[in-house]
């Protein structure tokens, strides 16, 4: 009696033993291939996402670029012709999220007559002052070199005569932070030789595209990436943290994470991209795994109960041959 029950107790563990064996492995090759899938859809995401990246960048380059032109072409340009230029490329139309557009007048100290005519104005040699801007009127007259990141990244672009990026600084105006793009103007008769203390003789003023931070990284990235990923953008020079969106995968089951480099405004940024791995796993996967394991738990479990009772019913027998040894006549 007792070989007959440890017999039918090992068949039913073995039987059990196999068909949850069969079901990790299923479940396994259903892994690998889902993560095969997953990273996949994530690196196509994320490579379709950047490689528009320069472009809209180079989007913003341009406005400053057609800016420069032209107070290149037009000599001591006045406010009425300021506001034909903007009027005529119809600026705010055609670039509506690209944020406010100044010409900045360098003046030195010694062709300051009236200090009180000026705002902030800073004790460098050099001042940076705002002459005409899409912004508030009472940012004319400012010194935004009084501000010393925005000096020495204007200093940057003058010395390196391209678009130099500030990062993150306060407003004049207003609280909210802002990301503004410089891009020198020189003399007329300018003709680069690539010298630092020629440009920096020869410059006459500054064209600035300043934009709020959330507006500036909306117009760099699809809103795809801004709603669905974490984004954590740094400079990775200095190591500041230019940008950080509202989501955040830190405490995810699975995060997927990828570090991207590029090149804004003569600095470098490291994008940091972050998603929850089930985000690409698609519903019909989804449903294959619910399957497959309750599927398999509830078969294991069915089998388990069959077992139990067919062993039950075959000791009952037992038990009821060896009450009544005549039956077996």
């Amino acid at each position: 009696m007792k070989e007959s029950k440890d017999f039918l107790l090992r068949k039913s563990i073995k039987m059990l033993f196999v068909h949850i064996v069969t079901l990790i492995f299923l479940v396994i090759l259903l892994v690998l291939q889902v993560n095969t899938e997953v990273e996949k859809k994530y690196i196509n995401v994320l490579h379709a996402e950047f490689s528009k990246f320069d472009l809209k960048v180079e989007a913003q380059a341009d406005i400053l670029y057609s800016v420069r032109s032209f107070f290149i072409v037009n000599e001591g340009v006045n406010k009425e012709e300021w506001d034909f230029f903007l009027h005529s490329h119809n600026i705010s139309h055609r670039y509506p999220n690209v944020g406010d557009l100044s010409y900045i007048e360098m003046i030195k100290s010694s062709n300051i007559v009236d200090k009180s005519a000026y705002k902030n104005l800073s004790n460098n040699e050099d001042h940076y002052v705002v002459k005409y801007s899409t912004l508030d009127e009472s940012i004319i007259g400012t010194d935004v070199g009084s501000d010393q990141e925005r000096y020495l990244t204007i200093k940057r672009a003058i010395e390196q005569n391209q678009i130099i990026i500030t990062g993150p600084v306060t407003s004049f105006i207003d609280a909210p932070r802002k990301l503004i793009l410089y891009l020198p103007i020189y003399e007329n008769d300018f003709n680069d030789n690539g010298e630092i203390q020629y440009r920096t003789e020869n410059v006459k003023g500054i064209v600035a595209l300043s934009m709020y931070m959330d507006d500036f990284m909306a117009e760099i990235f699809d809103d795809y990436l801004l709603e669905n990923f974490e984004i954590r953008v740094r400079n990775r020079d200095t190591n500041e943290e230019i940008y950080a969106n509202s989501i955040d995968f830190t405490s995810a089951m699975r995060p997927l994470s990828e570090k991207v480099t590029v090149k804004v405004g003569g600095n470098f940024w490291e994008i940091n991209v972050r998603i929850n791995y089930f985000f690409f796993v698609d519903t019909s996967t989804k449903v294959v795994f619910v399957v497959i394991i309750f599927g398999g738990i509830l078969i294991n479990l069915s089998i388990y109960s069959m077992l139990r009772k067919f062993r039950n019913m075959l000791l009952i027998c037992m038990e009821n041959a060896k009450a009544n040894p005549l039956s077996k006549k």
